[in-house]
């Protein structure tokens, strides 16, 4: 089901493997996904208060499991047949499933002294040294967040660059698939 479409970007409300299964090999040149870390994060938030500003930004996603169990092997396999390269966030949590790689990309979130990760990584599958951005965790977008766990916009727009500064100058994506 197309939730939203324009000229540029399509919107599915769809499994991603069911989407990801008709999609022919190398369809998208770069995948820029957030799988479920598997980490439970929701339960962080069992009795909080509710003027918490990490309590504010689940809009209502406050309840349910799926962030308690990762993507298994089969994700990645298909993640990695349907598009050239990738970037997975959270990609610390899957390397049982990724192996190594050069490239890693980390986002320091210059997030102070609360209990959440003072930075993320981000497995890519580049032929590149690592790369790292700072960006403050709850600027940048976080404001039009739907989801708990969705990176700002910012984060999407700031990682390719990064890449791309190793590059030839026109070093271009023309299909994303964002998951």
């Amino acid at each position: 089901m197309i939730l939203s479409e324009s000229p540029k970007i399509q919107a599915f409300n769809i499994d991603c493997m069911d989407f990801m299964r008709d999609k022919p090999d190398n369809y998208y040149e770069l995948a820029i996904v957030d799988p479920p870390y598997g980490i439970g994060i929701l339960s962080q938030f069992n009795g909080a208060d509710k003027t918490n500003s990490m309590f504010k930004q689940t809009k209502g996603i406050n309840h349910g499991e799926w962030d308690n169990t990762p993507p298994g092997r089969d994700y990645f396999i298909e993640l990695s047949r349907v598009s050239t390269n990738q970037i997975i966030w959270g990609g610390n949590y899957f390397l049982d499933h990724l192996g190594s790689t050069r490239c890693m990309i980390s986002w320091d979130k210059m997030n102070g002294t609360n209990n959440m990760a003072d930075f993320e990584i981000a497995w890519a599958s580049f032929d590149s040294s690592c790369r790292r951005f700072s960006m403050h965790h709850f600027s940048a977008g976080y404001d039009e967040k739907i989801h708990l766990c969705q990176k700002a916009c910012k984060t999407i727009q700031v990682a390719p660059k990064e890449l791309r500064q190793t590059k030839r100058q026109d070093f271009r994506y023309t299909r994303r698939l964002i998951l």
